[in-house]
């Protein structure tokens, strides 16, 4: 009989967190496991790279409650008042005030999923793979039937801004917790050592074959002659593209020729393009958008660059790590765990100047 796993997640967004998601189920072996992936909202550019005997299902409810839940209660409450919606309005204030005395925001989340049924189904194992993301957690923690469950932490959690009552209460219901690095690990630890018995590390899996087979494609397409220097991943902020493209000017004032090239897209794209026209180097920074394929990228650059404000497990710097890359990396978490022993890296403060540094010194 086959071993029946759930695994729940936002959406299948072209990120880390899918990517790794991605690469572990083309590893499973279809004939002894039966999967389900549960998304929020079915979309994104991995979507389609799914096993096509993986099963695909959306909660599909999810968009009515969506809004309830991201928004502050004083926004939602009004917005509510003003299109005449007085019982709902009266609802939310009620349940918000009672999440603020209690100090309990658990309270919020019971009373959005209160009216609907418990996901269909029961299972050897249920992944909540997207932690910490409180919903996916408190959905497959109590709305989920399984035999063991599971969370998956992604982050270090002490830069991520959990709410860690409701984290606690939520731990407690899993049988495990799968952290992606040893240092996001740590950082678990000194927050929820309640947890340590039931913590486990589980590195991102990386399919080197298929990613050299994947660079062989074509990449650059400008013959641009000064140096490359790359960064991929979502932009926002926590990604620190913006460091990246300071660093470029304060590279260019020293007379070095280099252009920027950020293969992504997201929320902070806007203020990053408005970055580069305000230094005026918006000719050399390349936002190239989203690439289910940055492979032939990471392969043709000349520095690959990861600026990131905080991480657990930098999928993109593990691959970038197969074409034997000069690297400048910010300290995030898990960054000197990937990097120990690469003569070709430098590791760095979270500033622009640091970065210079890091990459005067490859050069």
């Amino acid at each position: 009989m086959k071993k029946r796993i759930l695994f729940m997640i936002i959406s299948m967004n072209i990120g880390g967190v899918e990517k790794a998601l991605l690469n572990m189920l083309k590893t499973m072996d279809s004939s002894q496991n039966e999967v389900t992936v549960l998304m929020l909202e079915k979309k994104g550019g991995f979507l389609n790279s799914l096993p096509n005997w993986v099963k695909v299902d959306e909660l599909s409810y999810y968009r009515d409650i969506k809004e309830e839940f991201n928004k502050p209660p004083k926004e939602l409450i009004l917005n509510y008042l003003k299109s005449g919606n007085i019982f709902r309005a009266i609802y939310f204030f009620i349940i918000s005030l009672f999440c603020k005395l209690k100090g309990d925001r658990e309270l919020l989340l019971k009373a959005l999923f209160s009216k609907y049924p418990d996901y269909i189904g029961e299972y050897d194992e249920a992944i909540a793979y997207a932690g910490p993301m409180a919903l996916i957690d408190y959905y497959l923690a109590n709305k989920v039937k399984a035999k063991k469950k599971l969370g998956w932490i992604h982050f270090d959690i002490t830069t991520v801004g959990i709410d860690r009552n409701l984290s606690r209460k939520l731990y407690r219901k899993f049988d495990e917790i799968n952290i992606v690095s040893k240092d996001a690990k740590e950082k678990f630890d000194s927050v929820f050592p309640e947890f340590k018995d039931k913590i486990k590390v589980f590195y991102n899996i990386i399919l080197k074959d298929e990613i050299l087979k994947l660079a062989e494609e074509k990449g650059f397409d400008d013959n641009y002659n000064g140096l490359k220097f790359l960064t991929v991943g979502r932009i926002s902020r926590e990604k620190g593209q913006d460091l990246a493209i300071e660093a470029l000017k304060k590279i260019l004032d020293r007379g070095i020729e280099a252009k920027l090239y950020l293969v992504g897209t997201g929320n902070f794209e806007k203020e990053c393009k408005k970055i580069a026209i305000n230094l005026g180097i918006e000719d050399k920074v390349i936002f190239l958008g989203a690439k289910s394929n940055p492979y032939p990228y990471m392969k043709e650059c000349d520095i690959y660059i990861q600026p990131s404000r905080y991480e657990g497990y930098c999928i993109t710097l593990a691959e970038a790590l197969i074409f034997d890359k000069k690297i400048v990396a910010t300290k995030f978490t898990g960054a000197l765990e990937q990097l120990k022993g690469k003569e070709n890296s430098q590791i760095c403060d979270y500033t622009s100047e640091s970065i210079v540094e890091g990459i005067i010194k490859l050069i």
